[in-house]
C-alpha cells in the first residue's frame, strides 16, 4: 500500500527582472526634459505673447563678445531674429552663429531682474541653458527655474529682456514659429554652366564686373556673349547657391554688412 500524499509544497516564484536595454535600445530613451518642439537645426523664431507679438531680436553688441536681445517687430527674414535649438547642450543658439547662444550676462551668473540683461554670447554653458514648458503661454526657463521675462511687462519696440521668478503672465509667454526650409527650384544639375539672361528685349546677360572692395565684384548687365567666363554660373545644391563657374568660391548674394 502505497503512502498518502502530503500536501504539495508550491514553488517561490520569483517575479522576472525587466531587462535594461542599452542606451542604443528604444525602450531606455529618456524624454528630452528640455521639451524642445524642434529638431536641432531647424530655424525658428520667438515671438513675446503680449498684443505687439514682436520678436526677440539680437541687437547690439555691448562689449565681451556680448550682444543684447531686444523685441522688434516680426521679420521673418531677418537673420538677427532667427535661432535654432542645440538639445545636446540644452542651449538656444543664434541660427548664423552657432557658437553664440542665448544667455545672461557673463559674470553676473543666474541673478535675476532688469540689471541682468538677456544677451547672446559665445556659448560656455554656464546661465546659457533653457527648457520649453509648453502651455497657453509657454515660456523659457533657465536652469535656475527663471523665466525669460520682458522688463516691466513693456509691450514697447527696443525693450530688453531679463529673468524673474516664473508668474504665467503675458511678458513671460513665448511662441516659438518656425522658419520653412528654403528648397530652390534649380532646374539644372549642379556643374552645368549656363547664363542668366533676363527677359526684357535686350536679353542682355548677367555679368561679374569690377571690383567694389572686400573680395566683392559688382554685377551689371552686358551683351550676351557666350564665351564670356564672367558670364558664366552653375548652381550647387548642398550650399543652395549659385556660384560663379570659373571661381566656384564666389556666389551670388547681397552685399556683405547689408542683409537681406
Amino acid at each position: 500500500m502505497s503512502k498518502p500524499l502530503g500536501p504539495r509544497k508550491s514553488k517561490k516564484v520569483t517575479p522576472k527582472k525587466k531587462k535594461i536595454m542599452t542606451q542604443s535600445g528604444a525602450s531606455t530613451k529618456k524624454a528630452d526634459p528640455s521639451n524642445y518642439p524642434f529638431e536641432d537645426g531647424q530655424p525658428f523664431i520667438i515671438r513675446t505673447g503680449m498684443a505687439s507679438q514682436r520678436s526677440i531680436h539680437v541687437a547690439e553688441h555691448i562689449g565681451g563678445h556680448q550682444y543684447i536681445v531686444r523685441l522688434r517687430d516680426y521679420d521673418p527674414s531677418s537673420n538677427d531674429q532667427q535661432f535654432v535649438f542645440d538639445s545636446r547642450t540644452k542651449s538656444i543658439r543664434q541660427n548664423k552663429r552657432r557658437n553664440f547662444a542665448l544667455g545672461l550676462r557673463a559674470g553676473m551668473g543666474l541673478q535675476t531682474g532688469g540689471s541682468n540683461y538677456v544677451v547672446v554670447r559665445e556659448f560656455q554653458g554656464q546661465s546659457q541653458t533653457w527648457r520649453y514648458q509648453p502651455g497657453r503661454s509657454g515660456n523659457l526657463r533657465n536652469e535656475a527655474d527663471k523665466c525669460l521675462d520682458v522688463v516691466y511687462g513693456k509691450d514697447t519696440p527696443n525693450n530688453h529682456m531679463c529673468t524673474w521668478v516664473c508668474h504665467g503672465h503675458l511678458n513671460q509667454g513665448w511662441t516659438l514659429h518656425k522658419i520653412p526650409e528654403f528648397k530652390p527650384n534649380y532646374p539644372l544639375d549642379n556643374k552645368v554652366v549656363f547664363h542668366i539672361r533676363t527677359g526684357m528685349n535686350s536679353k542682355r546677360a548677367i555679368e561679374v564686373k569690377e571690383h567694389v572692395g572686400a573680395n566683392q565684384y559688382i554685377l551689371r548687365m552686358a551683351d550676351y556673349d557666350p564665351i564670356e567666363e564672367n558670364q558664366q554660373f552653375m548652381f550647387d545644391s548642398r550650399t543652395k547657391s549659385i556660384r560663379q563657374a570659373h571661381k566656384k568660391n564666389f556666389a551670388l548674394g547681397t552685399r556683405l554688412g547689408y542683409g537681406y
